[in-house]
């Protein structure tokens, strides 16, 4: 069973995944819920809203889609190695190998003159370069065209053009290589997984017993279509629930695409084609506010639904202060000053809210850091300390950082020699 949850707001999101854990809680105590998230700060977040909501947030795991699509392909087969020859470095490396014995023949006429010139004579720099590229190009092919790389490996097939004539037959190099050099191995890449998994869970080959009860995703805001297709046929084995931040949530599944754009269309035009393919059973949940609507709606105002965005949800942090405030500071120490009176304010008029519930945003932190530590790290008599944290780097900061590794090979001999200055640059 497949529930897709929409809403404008996150929070109301959270709030019902609690309700769900709440009311239908896994069979097994000890089982741990697995809730899929986009990055470490959602899983972060969420997992403080529930502690904060249930009392107490344990026994949930917080995994990316990339890393729990290879624990179900693993399911299918456990001796799946964790290294394959088509991951991107070591495909890197057999691509290079490969131009440097190419002929100045179709296909590869093209390709020849760009890595030798018109002397003939192989440009190492320029073919290893171009080897990067390849193997970042094949690499994206087996995540979202699979189906194009198993083509190439069918003998019947013809390319459509000169530039997919020397890929496809450049794949297959790669591919009679793997196959000489790890006999052994059944699967030389992903799409070739991928697609043996998806047939094993039409035939219902997948032991159930190695499936969770229950997966969940939150706030994802896109997904390769493979996956997309997995998880959404995976869903006639495992209790799916899918959360998904919708700032237009009025509408139906099938006509939200017109309303999104860019990311958001392109996910939901992908979960819908898989939902149809996989014949699957939907509910979808709609959560506007107080109200909790199942099934589908008609179409609200585009206005309506931006408003919405800004309308207080019951149960959610209140405060006296508007929600958007433009303030003409003299300065950046005044900045910080005016920041830090309103967060004062905001703790005063919000016993509950916490300081790591506030985001500070900037377009150049590093500018600001001096003043956020002259403002936020001394407090005045009477006023309580507001903890923060500074989590951006410069570009300039990030060169340090990288400058220290290549440094750090003549760290050593400074030390004999008592460089102080260098030791003290290294450390700063």
């Amino acid at each position: 069973m497949l529930t897709f949850y929409r809403s404008p707001k996150l929070e109301l999101l959270a709030n019902e995944l609690v309700k769900v854990y709440s009311e239908k809680p896994l069979a097994d105590p000890l089982e741990e819920e697995i809730v899929i998230v986009q990055n470490h700060g959602m899983a972060q977040w969420l997992s403080k809203w529930m502690a904060r909501t249930m009392g107490i947030s344990g026994n949930v795991k917080f995994p990316f889609p990339a890393e729990k699509i290879w624990d179900f392909y693993r399911t299918m087969d456990e001796t799946i190695p964790k290294d394959l020859p088509s991951d991107r470095e070591p495909m890197t490396w057999a691509v290079y190998s490969l131009l440097q014995n190419i002929s100045d023949q179709s296909p590869y006429k093209s390709v020849w003159y760009y890595t030798r010139g018109e002397n003939g004579k192989l440009n190492s720099l320029k073919t290893w370069k171009l080897a990067v590229r390849i193997g970042d190009l094949f690499d994206q092919y087996l995540i979202y065209r699979p189906t194009m790389i198993l083509n190439w490996e069918d003998d019947k097939y013809k390319a459509s053009g000169a530039q997919e004539a020397w890929q496809a037959d450049l794949w297959n190099r790669l591919q009679s290589r793997w196959q000489k050099n790890y006999p052994d191995l059944r699967w030389m890449h992903r799409a070739a997984i991928h697609r043996d998994f998806m047939q094993a869970l039409r035939k219902g080959d997948i032991d159930k017993e190695k499936m969770p009860e229950r997966l969940t995703f939150f706030g994802l805001s896109g997904m390769p279509p493979t996956s997309i297709d997995a998880f959404v046929h995976l869903s006639r084995q495992v209790d799916i629930h899918w959360f998904w931040m919708d700032p237009a949530a009025g509408s139906s599944l099938g006509s939200l695409e017109e309303s999104w754009g860019g990311e958001g269309q392109e996910f939901l035009s992908l979960f819908s084609k898989a939902i149809e393919k996989s014949s699957v059973n939907v509910e979808e949940v709609h959560l506007a506010g107080e109200e909790t609507e199942k099934g589908t709606r008609p179409p609200q105002r585009a206005e309506s639904q931006t408003l919405d965005l800004f309308t207080p949800t019951p149960g959610l942090h209140r405060t006296s202060l508007p929600n958007l405030q433009i303030h003409s500071c003299h300065s950046e120490q005044r900045e910080m000053e005016v920041l830090h009176d309103n967060i004062l304010e905001l703790f005063n008029s919000n016993p509950d809210l916490e300081p790591d519930d506030i985001l500070i945003l900037a377009p150049d932190i590093q500018r600001y850091a001096p003043f956020i530590k002259g403002v936020f790290g001394t407090t005045e008599e009477g006023q309580p300390a507001i903890p923060f944290t500074l989590l951006m780097m410069s570009a300039v900061h990030r060169k340090r950082c990288l400058t220290f590794f290549p440094s750090f090979s003549t760290c050593w001999r400074a030390v004999l020699k008592f460089r102080k200055s260098l030791i003290f640059y290294l450390v700063a």
